[in-house]
């Protein structure tokens, strides 16, 4: 599936490549003759570039263009096309596709050259990736007087899913499941602040795994996204129960004897569990067995847990979080006085 960063990332790919015939030119001849082996090669590097980033049918509306004017064209026949004045220019997005024009005509039938927008600038400026640029590949920053206009291919909307994704990913690789990585990385606090979720796994990805690995002692090829280091990444998204929940919607005692000055909180969780902590801020709180039961739409299931002061918090799972409505809370250990609550 194609995405604006899956284009983008096979764009960098290419930064160097330089002279004809090339990797580019190649392929472009290989479907279209060996007449294209040493023509100028800017609109096929773009045609290329699509192909294999899966965006062939976003960026290339009437197919393969080695002429910049007909792509040019291609955009303006399906309503895709922005002129190249400078509030315009402004509003481009990453992955749109910008055609120049050296005469400042902004004229589609004047357009000399064409690349694709990495970067908006801002004041009327890009930054772009290009081929054949002094018969090169090579990152450009080009003003709205040199601009022509630029189409908007319609890419695939990305979405990420919240979730860390299948190992194995390293350097080199590009697309949406790297995307994937980098939005859970920066989820997790892991930095990427030049590039961010770009579908690249470039240096700045294999830092945030490293340092991600570090943190966490996983004992995997440093900057390679491999299975163990999945595994903690999804842990690490994972909701979970925190110790300093934001309230505590329900409040009860244990029993009426001497320790009902000692409290017992229940917090919510994350809607799928309650959890209960006893508050020795007055007293210590010895041990407690407390019988939890839960109703939800298939009746009644209790669950014995065991509250302890000098313990992490237990937690109670709901078995249907939709549908429950209920909670009831009883100590039954020490001969106390059974106290329940209904905490629905």
């Amino acid at each position: 599936m194609g995405s604006a960063s899956a284009m983008i990332a096979e764009a960098r790919k290419w930064l160097g490549t330089s002279g004809r015939p090339n990797a580019l030119t190649r392929a472009y001849a290989s479907r279209h003759g060996n007449g294209f082996l040493r023509a100028a090669w800017c609109d096929m590097a773009v045609t290329e570039w699509a192909r294999r980033s899966g965006n062939a049918d976003a960026v290339l509306p009437a197919g393969d263009r080695a002429y910049t004017v007909w792509h040019a064209q291609d955009f303006q026949k399906i309503k895709r096309w922005y002129t190249g004045t400078t509030a315009n220019i402004d509003k481009a997005k990453p992955g749109d596709i910008v055609f120049f024009d050296w005469g400042s005509s902004n004229t589609i039938g004047a357009i000399d050259h064409v690349g694709i927008v990495e970067k908006v600038l801002g004041g009327g400026r890009l930054q772009t990736i290009e081929g054949n640029t002094s018969d090169a590949c090579k990152r450009r920053v080009r003003s709205a007087s040199s601009i022509a206009g630029y189409g908007r291919p319609a890419y695939t909307a990305y979405k990420w899913n919240g979730k860390a994704p299948a190992a194995t990913l390293r350097r080199g690789d590009i697309g949406d499941r790297v995307r994937d990585l980098q939005n859970a990385l920066m989820k997790v606090r892991e930095r990427l602040p030049k590039y961010g979720a770009d579908g690249d796994y470039g240096t700045e990805t294999v830092d945030a795994v490293t340092s991600f690995q570090r943190k966490n002692n996983i004992s995997e090829t440093a900057g390679v996204y491999g299975s163990r280091t999945a595994a903690a990444l999804q842990k690490a998204l994972s909701p979970r129960p925190s110790e300093e929940d934001d309230e505590v919607r329900y409040y009860g005692q244990l029993n009426n004897g001497p320790a009902a000055i000692t409290p017992i909180s229940i917090h919510p969780g994350d809607a799928t569990a309650i959890g209960f902590w006893g508050d020795n801020g007055i007293q210590q709180l010895p041990p407690a067995n407390i019988r939890v039961a839960i109703h939800d739409a298939k009746g009644w299931y209790s669950e014995i847990l065991v509250v302890d002061s000098a313990k992490p918090k237990p937690w109670i799972r709901f078995r249907d979080p939709k549908t429950t409505d209920g909670v009831s809370i009883r100590r039954e250990d020490d001969g106390a006085v059974a106290v329940a609550w209904d905490a629905s």
